[in-house]
């Protein structure tokens, strides 16, 4: 719950809130008898421009498994769902790993990967296979 009660929602008004980056955030809204019209603005909480010079992972999107592979050592790898709660949390300590997706549902996930001290985010997709 985040108290931040100084934006009154009155009829043609807009609403903000502080934010942390990582952090889930919910909305609750309570509204007697009118309609209301909620626009959450994410632009700033892609992780599409994150990018470790020489780490790559593949396939993108997957059935079972995501290789990993970089000139540095990985050191951690962690998946998390939407929500922000970790799924997945591996230690790798070397260049070449793979990660097991395939007790994951089918859906986006967000990759946090820690190679040579740096830390960025990916977005993978586990998918089904069909026969």
């Amino acid at each position: 719950m985040v108290n931040w009660f100084e934006n009154q929602c009155v009829p043609g008004a807009t609403a903000t809130i502080p934010t942390i980056g990582g952090q889930a955030y919910y909305v609750y809204v309570v509204n007697h008898g009118g309609v209301t019209d909620i626009m959450i603005d994410g632009t700033n909480l892609g992780a599409a421009d994150n990018t470790i010079g020489g780490f790559s992972y593949y396939p993108n999107p997957s059935t079972s498994i995501v290789n990993l592979t970089s000139v540095e050592v990985i050191e951690t790898v962690a998946i998390y769902n939407m929500l922000g709660q970790k799924i997945i949390d591996q230690d790798i300590d070397t260049t070449t790993s793979e990660v097991n997706v395939s007790q994951l549902a089918t859906r986006t996930y967000l990759m946090k990967v820690s190679v040579n001290g740096q830390v960025d985010t990916y977005r993978i997709l586990k998918v089904i296979r069909i026969r």
